[in-house]
């Protein structure tokens, strides 16, 4: 009775004092034997198959067939507004700009990269402070980042916290201010990046990678600043931000939103309206960039303090850093209705790779081709992946590796076989992987809100048009062993670049790069 009583007074023991209640002396009875509450002739064995059952037609707020198609609207600003619906909990917009760091002149380099950290610093109508403040009040989770065609600040809410988003964010990006004691705050930040970035081979390769590759043109400026960055002032800054950070040039994107109320916002904010008529995607002068090729070799430091995480174990090896890579067309050229722009993602998820740790699975890439020819089987190499990048007028695509000091020449002959080895070979069952694999890291990556923001913003700032992940998925389907093979031929015929990263003694060892061009003469 006083467990009855006890229970009774909590919300889940209210269901005992229903009219179908057990009764407690029923359940303490040793005697009886325990009711059978399971019993296996209830549930049909799962080897017999089971009836199909129809999904819904609709979702609870909307058509099933709003989700993953995108709407695009064009402002009589330039503004362009695109959105999809998704029905979710949560809601993310950003503007996407179409600038970044190739387009810093002379004087100008590293503009962007200060200004993506000044994003976040007080505008001509808000405090740092403030902003920050309302951020935390919104739960948002706020999101800058500059690259080398693109710059956007990006932005995650709840639905009803939207309209004070967009105007942070519209704020943010086209009312900056510049005060002396923020940008001198920001500077001193990029200076303690460069000292991390100079002694990180992982992130300093890439962009040496670049400057190699496309020279002093815009391409081949660096991501962040590798010299002194006292140039770097308020006037300079805001000259940057007005030529740069115009509607035109912008994107504003939503995921999660209706598409209406997100044209609505942007009226509002930019006291403009929605054109009838959609017209061309606007057009903006640039200097191009012509991928050279050549070869960049760097000493690496020595006897300079590093931070803990950079400093190296005494106990292995040094090791030297080598990047080979080839240019290839850009998206002007090729665009998203040519097969060689799946071909070439389905040859990066080919030779994949990964560290000589890595703990393997399914689905993690354990039989690319860096894994199974070179990782595999060269037991001095420490790590190889590939890289491959896309832009205006050109590409980029490139295995990156490291291994003992010791083995320098040795593990620059295995980058030059895996991309012989790849164009005169590829078997059935390792195209069918590689394409599955492509597919399913681009699904996954578009299952997290903020990428598909970022996919939907910058397809649409550079091609007016989104392609969604059915049609993407339709498209590697279609790639054939000859469509890899006749992009990765194309790739050696141009004239190689590479980089190397490692002590003075080691890179001079290092053969000259007319004898890599030799390796590839035969695709000329």
């Amino acid at each position: 009775r006083i467990i009855h009583m006890l229970a009774s007074r909590t919300p889940w023991g209210r269901l005992a004092t229903a009219p179908w209640r057990v009764p407690v002396r029923t359940l303490c009875t040793p005697s009886k034997p325990p009711k059978k509450v399971f019993s296996p002739s209830r549930f049909k064995s799962l080897l017999e198959p089971y009836p199909v059952i129809a999904s819904p037609s609709t979702s609870p707020t909307g058509s099933k067939n709003d989700m993953n198609v995108a709407q695009i609207s064009h402002m009589a600003n330039g503004l362009r507004v695109t959105s999809v619906q998704t029905y979710n909990t949560a809601v993310a917009v950003g503007y996407f700009v179409n600038a970044g760091t190739r387009c810093e002149g002379p004087g100008e380099h590293g503009a962007f990269h200060a200004l993506e950290g000044m994003v976040w610093k007080s505008t001509r109508n808000r405090k740092a402070s403030d902003m920050i403040m309302r951020l935390e009040m919104m739960g948002g989770m706020a999101n800058s980042r500059s690259m080398r065609e693109m710059s956007g600040v990006t932005m995650d809410v709840l639905p009803n916290h939207v309209p004070e988003a967009l105007d942070i964010l519209t704020d943010t990006i086209t009312n900056t201010h510049f005060n002396e004691e923020e940008l001198n705050e920001q500077k001193d930040t990029i200076l303690r990046q460069f000292e991390l970035s100079a002694h990180n081979p992982a992130a300093l390769v890439p962009e040496l990678l670049h400057r190699v590759a496309y020279g002093d043109s815009p391409l081949g400026n660096l991501l962040f600043p590798l010299e002194d960055v006292s140039h770097l002032n308020a006037q300079m800054l805001e000259r940057v931000v007005k030529q740069y950070r115009t509607p035109d040039r912008m994107v504003l994107a939503g995921v999660g939103i209706d598409h209406s109320t997100l044209v609505g916002h942007a009226s509002r904010l930019f006291n403009t309206h929605a054109l009838s008529n959609s017209p061309p995607p606007p057009h903006h002068d640039m200097v191009l960039s012509k991928y050279l090729g050549g070869e960049n070799l760097m000493v690496r430091p020595e006897n300079v303090p590093l931070p803990p995480h950079l400093i190296p174990n005494p106990d292995k090896p040094p090791l030297v850093h080598i990047a080979l890579g080839f240019g290839c067309p850009g998206y002007l050229t090729t665009g998203l209705n040519n097969p060689d722009v799946y071909a070439l993602s389905v040859l990066d998820v080919m030779l994949g790779g990964g560290d000589a740790f890595s703990s393997g699975g399914p689905g993690k890439g354990m039989y690319s081709r860096l894994f199974t020819d070179v990782l595999n089987q060269h037991h001095f190499v420490d790590s190889a992946h590939s890289f491959h990048a896309m832009y205006h007028e050109s590409g980029l695509h490139a295995i990156i590796a490291s291994a003992h000091e010791t083995n320098t020449n040795e593990l620059l002959g295995i980058l030059c076989g895996t991309y012989l080895k790849l164009a005169e070979n590829i078997t059935r069952e390792e195209l069918t992987r590689s394409k599955n694999q492509a597919k399913s890291i681009m699904l996954s990556r578009l299952e997290q809100r903020s990428s598909f923001l970022e996919d939907l913003g910058t397809q649409v700032l550079f091609f007016n048009e989104y392609v969604n992940s059915s049609e993407l998925c339709k498209a590697i389907d279609s790639v054939t062993a000859d469509d890899v093979q006749r992009v990765i031929r194309r790739l050696l015929s141009s004239k190689p670049s590479l980089v190397a990263y490692g002590s003075e003694k080691t890179l001079q060892r290092l053969p000259e790069i007319s004898s890599v061009e030799n390796v590839f003469a035969k695709y000329k």
